[in-house]
């Protein structure tokens, strides 16, 4: 275990009785006894959580869970792959972003629409950028959430770096029409272009941009946040 630079439990919850209905018996108690083992050994823990429908109120409480095993949680939002159960409203998206960073102080924002609100420069790598995932299947993906089969893993191998040059990766970085006027279009780009491919709407805003809701929702005005303040904003750590 010594070998690896950090390792990464995921906790959706801040009780075990929710953990367990959720990842199955006893997920809880051996995220707990794996977590406290990498740390006696000196190794690095990371909790990652998913924010969706049923917790996406309670986050922070997740994040003091991490702190006991002095974590960082890194919060990814829920992407509707194969079902639309646990998907986050509009309202609740936000609302969540504003409880935890309320809460907790904040390493570093990956998530566009945020980050973009957070007054934040764009990040310079990302989906479609510099981020490349292999499935098991043995081909590439310029994002995990990606649709499709994706490019073969010989292309990778022989393109290099220039697999970002592929239609795929192109795309990732596709930055819609509607959003070209947009005093946020660098950082945001449209928001996750993953979550916009899956919606079928490559070309359109992401549905937590404030003026997709402004167009297309009912009941939203309230929560059309101008401009996001966390607590605190550190450097990224360095791997």
């Amino acid at each position: 275990m010594c070998a690896f630079h950090d390792v990464e439990f995921s906790l959706d919850y801040p009780t075990e009785a929710e953990q367990d209905a959720q990842r199955g018996a006893g997920n809880w108690s051996l995220i707990h006894q794996q977590a406290v083992r990498c740390r006696r050994l000196g190794v690095p823990v990371t909790i990652t959580a998913v924010m969706m429908k049923a917790n996406y109120a309670r986050l922070a409480d997740v994040a003091r869970v991490a702190k006991k095993f002095e974590a960082p949680l890194r919060v990814n939002v829920y992407q509707s792959v194969r079902t639309d159960a646990f998907a986050l409203s509009y309202k609740e998206y936000w609302e969540g972003f504003h409880r935890l960073f309320a809460e907790t102080d904040v390493i570093m924002i990956g998530e566009p629409l945020v980050r973009a609100l957070a007054g934040l420069p764009p990040l310079p790598g990302g989906c479609g950028v510099g981020t490349v995932r292999v499935t098991p299947r043995a081909t590439t993906q310029a994002c995990v959430y990606w649709p499709g089969a994706g490019q073969p893993l010989s292309m990778l191998l022989d393109a290099g770096e220039k697999i970002v040059n592929s239609p795929t990766f192109v795309a990732a970085r596709k930055l819609p029409t509607a959003c070209e006027p947009c005093e946020f279009r660098e950082t945001c780009h449209g928001g996750c272009a993953g979550r916009r491919r899956l919606q079928g709407a490559l070309d359109q805003p992401d549905i937590y941009c404030r003026s997709f809701a402004a167009n297309a929702l009912d009941s939203t005005s309230e929560w059309l946040p101008l401009v996001i303040s966390p607590r605190a904003v550190a450097p990224a750590p360095q791997l």
